[in-house]
């Protein structure tokens, strides 16, 4: 048989679990904390807006304004439900040539490196984590007097494809 004192041990508990439950007691202080795998798929070319899709933890789509923040080295995610944004310095720290053609005046560029994202606004308010992006920069360049140019990196392209893709897991 239980007591008095076992009985409102009883009702505190059995509260306490309904208030987790239904996300109204401090436990939950709010809406409860989703986290997954994020997957990120990319392609752009020669404007600095990229369009984006993603799925898993969340399916939406939207733009990414390249290098749009902190001196290039942050991206602008806005997607239909929010924005963030996505920390890009380590994967650009990465970029290597694995390709050249000087008779064709052409160069691609590939990255993988981790990217945090961060400052969510809207769905994504709150979202932190790592996603794993491997970037892929074909570009090729106009000949100006029978040469490519001298440096690729610094040369506006005239025709130019981007694409990424990347996973990891995230919260929200």
């Amino acid at each position: 048989m239980i007591g008095r004192t076992g009985i409102a041990v009883t009702c505190i508990a059995a509260a306490a679990v309904f208030a987790f439950a239904s996300g109204s007691g401090i436990a939950s202080a709010g809406t409860a904390v989703r986290s997954g795998v994020l997957h990120l798929y990319e392609v752009g070319g020669v404007s600095n807006t990229d369009s984006d899709v993603f799925t898993g933890l969340f399916t939406d789509h939207g733009v990414d304004h390249v290098s749009d923040l902190d001196h290039g080295n942050v991206n602008k995610i806005v997607l239909t439900h929010g924005s963030f944004e996505a920390n890009i310095a380590t994967l650009l720290g990465r970029v290597k040539a694995v390709s050249s053609a000087s008779g064709g005046c052409s160069v691609v560029l590939r990255s993988t490196a981790p990217v945090q994202l961060s400052h969510g606004t809207g769905a994504y308010r709150g979202i932190h984590g790592t996603v794993t992006v491997t970037l892929v920069n074909a570009m090729i360049f106009a000949k100006k007097h029978g040469s490519c140019p001298a440096n690729p990196e610094t040369a506006t392209p005239i025709g130019e494809v981007v694409s990424a893709l990347g996973s990891g897991r995230v919260s929200l």
